[in-house]
């Protein structure tokens, strides 16, 4: 149930301060999102990790001069990589 809540407040905030409009990368992003999050549950230090990472990200894409589009492309890629280090952690790991 956390994993979803974290996916809908990602969508959410990232609707609000970037974009404004409905874009189909946001809700796949945030599905991605709660998939990486899903995988990595069994380890509270890496879900706190993931979750410092995208605050750190959003703050950060908040104090950047750019446009709201690219700032908002840039936000929503970030799951799609903490899904590709997901996928890595679990293979080696």
């Amino acid at each position: 149930m956390m994993v979803w809540g974290v996916s809908a407040v990602y969508f959410i905030l990232g609707w609000i301060f970037f974009t404004r409009t409905f874009r189909l990368y946001a809700l796949v992003s945030s599905l991605l999102l709660a998939i990486a999050l899903h995988n990595v549950l069994q380890s509270q230090l890496l879900v706190m990790l993931y979750l410092a990472i995208l605050a750190v990200a959003f703050f950060t894409l908040l104090l950047l001069k750019r446009s709201p589009d690219k700032k908002g492309t840039l936000y929503f890629s970030v799951p799609c990589w903490l899904l590709i280090a997901t996928v890595i952690i679990n293979v080696f790991f």
